[in-house]
């Protein structure tokens, strides 16, 4: 018996309690389904591998794990198209890789170089392969390696949907050139626009518009606000092509101010150049200015502006 005080303070004796019960055992794991069997191991554990070594662009593994699995299992109703599969990555890793790498995005040359193989295992092989094109690009030429067609090798990774490792290679592809070039500026956009980087993707446009608008890619343009702003230069009728004017109309509505970039004009600056230094310079020395050097800078960016923006102008 033992004793303890009850909530009136008063002594009570109660018996000792009852030791808990032994715990149950926990109840048998049902057998493996037959059916299941394969999915566990034997031929599908040699399938991974063998996918595996199509993505590390690895012909001789494949056709080895092939073999490897004809002489364990016999034939494989789902493997008769692997010898196929190491001649597609035969023919990714030869020639010209990054041409090949991007043909793959074809589904009919993607259906007769990796047939049957599934949409996901087809994306990776490609994305390897573009990794690899665009690695020996690089190794080759430096930070500022291209295509032939002008386009920068970190733009294959890009093709990929590899936004992170994209936009590594065109940062060190565009401080190469010293940011001046609006094709490469555009791609690092998309780069930026792919990780959810809104700002990125717009600073990257707006200092492509200025230094080489005739070079963004318009038509490979996915940035959500880079689209509404071309569709906003169209509306206004402005001068020109829609994308030189992107810096300048995404200050003005105030979707991504312009910085000191817009001041580093050409000996021979165009009409928009000097209307975004003079935007530029208006922004970061307002407070400063009194009534008269206020209207003054209006009125000199007024003049610059084509008609439909004068009305935005009138409204700083």
């Amino acid at each position: 018996m033992a004793e303890q005080l009850t909530i009136l303070g008063l002594w009570e004796r109660t018996a000792p309690g009852e030791a808990p019960p032994e715990p149950l055992p926990p109840p048998p794991l049902p057998p493996v389904d037959p059916r299941q069997q394969d999915l566990l191991g034997g031929a599908q554990a040699l399938r991974v591998k063998l996918e595996d070594a199509c993505i590390s662009l690895d012909a001789t593994a494949v056709r080895a794990l092939h073999a490897a699995l004809l002489a364990e299992f016999g034939s494989q109703r789902w493997a008769e198209r692997v010898p196929a599969w190491a001649d597609g990555v035969s023919w990714l890793v030869e020639g010209e890789p990054a041409l090949r790498a991007l043909a793959l995005g074809s589904d009919d040359v993607a259906r007769a170089r990796f047939p049957s193989a599934s949409g996901e295992l087809i994306r990776l092989i490609r994305l390897s392969a573009l990794r690899r094109a665009a690695q020996q690009l690089i190794a080759l030429g430096g930070a500022q390696a291209a295509l032939p067609d002008g386009r920068p090798a970190g733009w294959l990774v890009l093709a990929g949907g590899d936004f992170a490792l994209a936009r590594s290679l065109l940062w060190a592809a565009c401080e190469a050139v010293g940011n001046s070039n609006g094709l490469w500026l555009g791609a690092l956009g998309e780069a930026a626009w792919g990780l959810g980087d809104r700002f990125g993707a717009l600073e990257a446009y707006c200092r492509a518009s200025l230094v080489d608008p005739q070079r963004i890619d318009v038509e490979g343009v996915v940035c959500t606000p880079v689209l509404e702003l071309l569709d906003s230069a169209d509306e206004l009728e402005l001068t020109g092509p829609s994308q030189r004017w992107l810096a300048v109309l995404a200050d003005l509505q105030t979707m991504h101010a312009l910085h000191d970039w817009a001041l580093e004009v050409p000996a021979e600056p165009t009409d928009v150049q000097r209307l975004a230094a003079l935007l530029r310079t208006w922004r970061r020395d307002r407070v400063s200015l009194d009534e008269r050097a206020r209207i003054d800078a209006k009125r000199a960016m007024v003049k610059l502006a084509p008609p439909g923006l004068r009305e935005l102008l009138r409204r700083l």
